[in-house]
């Protein structure tokens, strides 16, 4: 066949537009996908795919088998494992690709957790939308049925939403702090026991203007740039919220199983906690009860804690990753990085999100007037080709959550 230059160079045109579009302006994700939470029919591991039949997503959230993510017209839309209706289609069949959920506009924030199945919306209008298991009374609706689509909770005025294994905290306009859902290991205080679904006030923390929840401690973010902690994480157990010390000007926080990370004003990073396999950063597995900066992770601008890893993104579009890999979901095949690594060919991304044993990246909406070349899926030459899905002894049930 006969190509004149005009028609090649047009050629070579649609197609650099139709991957820079199909890379760039969609999420990628990788790690494990055995009930296609990823999103995407390829196999489970450290190479990433795009999500399919997916627009760009100005939120993404990640539990453990399922996914959730927003789009800048207020939609939700998910996809993964559905035991208990998660996916909010009003079904409980899974999807590998994502499936809007129904009775929801006007969202403006999503949240879900490893080791859950419950899943919490934000609208505009400051109220709270959750949906999936409630075996604890975690959708806030005063039961504890389960629910196939959306239920309203009983707040109003929310502005921020972070959900853990079952339990949902929302933070107020008034810059208090709401929960609902189980309360053990006194993760929101020492309130008094409530019936299932009740919403209560987290006790002794006010000015709070960022919140994150961990499998069993939560964070608290003051506008003072102050972090403060209540529940239990590693062998620390607080039964009120507490200011963690030698920690300020912090502007971001995330919460994974039993460790914590802050991100600075200045774009440093600082990680504490339980340290089972290397999750806090810093090239050791020694439990750190204070609060100890990762080197060689500067200028990020998002970060991602889960189960047990985390991953980061810096102001020049690269994702690194560290802690466990038991599927792949650090971007490589190395058993576990006690050190932020980078993601070899993943760059041009402004946020990142972890899951139980998945991540994703994904280019925010307000950044795509200009979209990047495409990046090419590559493995780093040093990667041991063998599985080592195998290498790490389970820990809290990582394998299963």
């Amino acid at each position: 066949m006969y190509l004149s230059l005009t028609t090649s160079l047009n050629v070579i045109f649609i197609l650099i537009s139709f991957f820079s579009h199909s890379l760039y302006a969609l999420p990628i994700s990788w790690g494990k996908n055995d009930n296609g939470q990823l999103g995407h029919n390829a196999a489970g591991g450290p190479v990433p795919h795009a999500i399919l039949n997916s627009d760009p997503f100005s939120a993404i959230d990640l539990g453990a088998h399922a996914s959730i993510a927003l789009k800048t017209d207020g939609s939700v839309w998910s996809w993964g494992g559905n035991w208990h209706g998660e996916l909010g289609d009003g079904s409980t069949t899974q999807s590998t690709r994502p499936v809007q959920v129904v009775g929801l506009n006007n969202v403006i924030a999503v949240s879900r957790a490893a080791k859950t199945d419950t899943v919490a919306a934000l609208k505009a209008d400051g109220s709270v939308w959750c949906w999936g298991r409630n075996q604890y009374g975690q959708l806030g609706n005063g039961t504890q049925i389960d629910s196939l689509t959306a239920m309203q909770s009983n707040i109003s005025n929310v502005i921020a939403i972070a959900t853990g294994p079952a339990d949902v905290m929302a933070l107020k306009k008034d810059g208090t702090v709401w929960a609902w859902g189980d309360n053990s290991y006194w993760k929101f205080g020492s309130t008094s026991a409530l019936s299932a679904g009740s919403v209560f006030q987290v006790l002794g923390i006010s000015n709070v203007v960022a919140i994150a929840s961990g499998s069993y401690h939560a964070l608290y973010l003051k506008a003072d740039g102050s972090v403060w902690l209540s529940g239990r994480m590693g062998s620390v157990s607080l039964k009120s919220p507490t200011q963690v010390a030698n920690l300020s000007r912090v502007v971001e926080i995330t919460a994974g199983q039993e460790y914590s990370l802050a991100r600075k004003e200045d774009g440093s990073v600082w990680a504490w906690g339980a340290n089972y396999y290397g999750n806090l950063g810093d090239g050791t597995t020694t439990e750190r009860l204070a609060p100890v900066q990762i080197t060689g992770l500067n200028q990020v601008v998002d970060l991602s804690a889960n189960l047990f890893h985390s991953l980061a993104v810096k102001t020049d579009g690269t994702v690194w990753s560290w802690g466990s890999n038991t599927a792949g979901q650090l971007g490589h095949r190395k058993a576990q990085h006690k050190t932020p690594q980078q993601i070899i060919g993943v760059s041009k991304f402004n946020a990142v999100a972890t899951g139980g044993n998945h991540s994703a990246a994904y280019l925010a909406q307000s950044a795509l007037s200009s979209l990047p070349t495409p990046y090419p899926l590559t493995r780093r030459d040093d990667e041991d080709e063998s599985d080592d899905d195998d290498n790490e002894e389970d820990h809290d049930d990582q394998q299963d959550d």
